[in-house]
C-alpha cells in the first residue's frame, strides 16, 4: 500500500471521529445522509455502500458520475432490477438528482440503486472508510461510510 493512501486514510479515520455524529455530508451543492455498509464477512472481496438519501441543494440537476474509495480497486453505481424472475445487478452510468430534489440509496429503494465496491482492501474496511462522489459539474464530495456490525449469524440464543 503506498504512503500517501496509507496517510488518506489515516486523516479520514481520524475525521470519522468527528464527522459521524450527524451522519450527514455537504458540499458543493449535494448532501450525503447516512452513508453506510455491513462489516466484511470472511471471503468477502465485494461491499455494498447503501445512502439513505443524496439531496441536491441547488436548483440545477445534478449527477453522480463516478464514485471512488481508496479502499477498493474499483467502484461503480449500480441498480437492481428483476429480469424474468432472476434479480440482476447493472452498473449505471451516472445518477441524476433534479435541482432541489433527492433520491434514495438505501437498502429496499425503489431502483435499487447502491454503489458496488471491488476487490476491496480488507484491512481498512472494520473501520468506517472515506469515498468521493464525483458530479456532472466537475465537483466533488467526500464523505465517510459507516461500518455497521453484522447482526449475529448463530442462534445460541433460542
Amino acid at each position: 500500500m503506498t504512503t500517501l493512501k496509507l496517510l488518506s486514510l489515516t486523516v479520514s479515520l481520524v475525521l470519522t471521529t468527528l464527522s459521524m455524529a450527524g451522519e450527514s455530508f455537504s458540499n458543493n451543492g449535494l448532501e450525503i445522509t447516512k452513508p453506510s455498509t455491513n462489516e466484511v464477512r470472511p471471503g468477502q472481496n465485494n461491499l455494498a455502500v447503501y445512502i439513505d438519501q443524496v439531496k441536491n441543494l441547488t436548483s440545477k440537476t445534478l449527477s453522480i458520475v463516478s464514485v471512488t474509495s481508496p479502499i477498493a480497486e474499483k467502484v461503480e453505481l449500480h441498480t437492481m432490477a428483476v429480469k424474468n424472475n432472476i434479480m440482476k445487478m447493472e452498473k449505471i452510468d451516472k445518477l441524476t438528482i433534479p435541482g432541489k430534489g433527492s433520491i434514495s440509496l438505501m437498502k429496499g429503494n425503489k431502483n435499487g440503486y447502491h454503489i458496488m465496491l471491488f476487490n476491496i482492501d480488507k484491512e481498512f474496511t472494520r473501520n468506517n472508510f472515506p469515498m468521493s462522489v464525483y458530479l456532472s459539474n466537475g465537483k466533488s464530495v467526500d464523505f465517510q461510510v459507516q461500518v455497521l456490525e453484522r447482526p449475529s449469524l448463530n442462534h445460541e440464543d433460542h
